[in-house]
């Protein structure tokens, strides 16, 4: 597992090989390309698996099959912890020593795929239990407890340990209309363009939700863990290079954020089994302002350029909502009159809606290299997750007001502080464009070092350009020299509202720096940011005892700046490396064996390393 800024990247570098045969494979189906856009995603999901159970039928026009895949993982951490992150029970009291064995998860994933001529149906669903978070029983995760201080799991956390989930479910079809073909799928469904590859920040990231326990769960795949939403797509080739493609989603769901109480869960205050009283007397949770279920939709068109080698050249629109919340804090005539100055005050989780993407990517073999490449650039107008302040309320800014209380401070201080109003300066002014750029280049050959029969080198670089934050505002974020802000100089910080600081943050900053923005979460973020990975991988076919064995080693570096948690997460300095085997015995059976350091100490993560054990067995 590995864990970049808040969540952890993909699932793909434990076995790039996977995604590496996404671009391979990709470049060379464009030769026949009106094939791949005839059904591409149906082709994918519903590809006749090698090691399925097949029901036979009197009709010999109906196929159907059931392939199941059970894993049974373990991972424990290698290293104590360090950092008292202030509302991270799991790292700090949970599971906080070298050698705690943090999640032992049994999962069960079917897929079901039924079919008649150019008509079918699939299915996939899942059932997770993970006994070391069902066995941890918390006995103070409710009430007043502060944030940090569980002394377990919470229920809703062991709820989302144990839990049944129906994932994909929907019918397909392919016709053919004015001698073109088209295809429409309806139902549950993943749908992921663009060219983002290991690291985070594509335009796929602005479509699906996710599961992001899955990031972070010992054995767990991305098709583990994306969660399909129902909508109607479907695709059309208008000639055998130009293809069209659309979706609408009748039904948003939101992602599911990384349960409280287990070793990766960044705060209590979000999450399966997250406590809704902040410790603060009278700040009442008055739940969650959903954005509508419809109103999401995406369109892209893409051409084959057949005079730079069958190259792809897309398009793309995507129009969603937040899949993750934001904490805001608001006046409440109804609430509790808790403080004399600011008056009733309450809190909700609150998702922006109707976000706008326009992506354009390209992707192909370099010449006769042997390369293939993959790049994207997008942009999220007006992104909600980007601030000029921090007046989304963060965690605890009313916390933070009532420190302010205590040191008589004026009023729109206080309010400024707290986040209860817009009219602090650069606040009310509206979310900055975030661009991104990904590109990756991919070798996979035959061959390597050792004897190897397979090798694959994969770069991968993301940047990230946020405009229009601006500096020197009263409420930026100052992490650093002597306008750090400490537990001695809390009071008047906040007093005098010149540093932006949360009680939230006091004691747990551990990005040094002065920014002039932050995302919903109140984590900050830079007008630039560059991140870039490695990853070396092999394959030594029937190496002993009739395994096949597939090392691998996996190099990120956040080499400057922050971006927001929902693209990608950089966090500057940050530096991960992995090492990791699997041992593949007749393609149904495989064991595989990783490690997770974290070089250094930046990030919030950099006091986690773990290793991890995951057997699966196919059929």
């Amino acid at each position: 597992m590995i864990i970049i800024g808040s969540i952890a990247v993909p699932h793909l570098i434990a076995s790039p090989g996977l995604n590496t045969a996404r671009n391979t494979v990709g470049s060379q189906h464009r030769k026949g390309v009106s094939r791949s856009w005839l059904g591409a995603g149906v082709l994918a999901l519903l590809a006749d698996p090698a090691h399925a159970y097949h029901f036979d039928f009197d009709n010999s026009e109906i196929t159907a099959y059931l392939d199941s895949t059970v894993t049974i993982a373990s991972a424990m951490r290698t290293e104590g912890a360090k950092q008292s992150t202030f509302a991270s029970s799991g790292n700090w009291a949970v599971f906080n020593d070298a050698g705690d064995i943090y999640s032992t998860p049994l999962t069960y994933l079917g897929e079901l795929g039924i079919s008649k001529g150019d008509f079918g149906f699939f299915s996939r669903f899942k059932y997770l239990y993970d006994y070391t978070l069902n066995a941890k029983d918390c006995s103070n995760c409710f009430g007043r407890t502060p944030a940090g201080g569980f002394n377990g799991v919470p229920k809703g956390s062991q709820d989302a340990a144990n839990k049944l989930s129906l994932l994909d479910f929907f019918v397909y079809g392919n016709w053919t209309v004015m001698d073109r073909p088209l295809t429409l799928r309806a139902g549950k469904q993943v749908v992921s363009w663009g060219e983002s590859n290991i690291l985070g920040g594509g335009i796929a990231t602005m479509q699906s939700p996710e599961d992001l326990n899955g990031r972070v769960t010992p054995g767990s795949e991305v098709k583990d863990r994306l969660l399909p939403q129902e909508m109607l797509w479907g695709s059309y080739s208008l000639t055998d290079h130009w293809n069209i493609e659309a979706y609408y989603v009748w039904n948003w769901r939101p992602s599911i954020f990384i349960s409280t109480g287990t070793l990766f869960s960044p705060f209590d205050n979000l999450g399966p089994g997250f406590n809704p009283d902040l410790g603060i007397p009278g700040v009442e949770y008055r739940g969650r302002d959903y954005p509508d279920r419809g109103g999401q939709w995406g369109l892209s068109t893409r051409f084959v350029l057949e005079n730079f080698n069958d190259a792809e050249l897309g398009f793309y629109w995507v129009r969603s909502h937040a899949f993750l919340p934001a904490l805001q804090a608001n006046y409440d005539p109804t609430g509790p009159v808790a403080f004399p100055v600011i008056g009733p005050v309450t809190y909700k989780s609150v998702y922006p809606q109707d976000q706008d993407t326009y992506a354009v990517s390209l992707s192909g073999e370099l010449g006769s290299t042997g390369l293939s490449f993959g790049t994207e650039i997008n942009m999220r107008k007006d992104f909600y997750d980007t601030r000029q302040c921090q007046n989304n309320f963060g965690l605890t800014g009313v916390g933070g007001a009532l420190q302010a209380l205590g040191a008589g401070a004026p009023l729109p201080v206080v309010q400024g502080i707290a986040g209860l109003t817009p009219n602090m300066p650069g606040c009310g002014v509206g979310n900055s464009n975030e661009y991104m750029w990904l590109g990756n280049i991919v070798s996979a050959t035959g061959g390597g070092p050792f004897g190897a029969n397979r090798q694959i080198y994969v770069l991968d670089v993301a940047a990230s350009w946020i405009d229009n934050l601006r500096d020197g505002d009263p409420t930026d974020r100052v992490n650093d020299g002597a306008d750090r802000v400490t537990l001695a100089q809390a009071e008047e910080a906040l007093a005098v509202g010149a540093r932006g600081n949360t009680l939230a943050q006091v004691g747990a900053l551990i990005d040094p720096g002065h920014f002039k923005g932050v995302d919903q979460l109140d984590r900050p973020i830079t007008p630039f940011a560059l991140q870039y990975a490695l990853v070396a991988s092999y394959e030594y076919n029937n190496l002993f005892w009739n395994l096949n064995v597939k090392p691998r080693f996996v190099y990120i570096q956040d080499v400057a700046g922050y971006t927001p948690f929902g693209s990608g997460a950089i966090i500057e300095h940050q530096r991960v490396g992995v090492i990791g085997a699997t041992f593949e015995y007749q393609k149904a059976t495989s064991l595989d064996l990783t490690y997770t350091t974290w070089l250094g100490n930046a990030g919030n993560w950099y006091d986690r390393d773990n290793v991890s054990m995951t057997l699966k067995y196919r059929f």
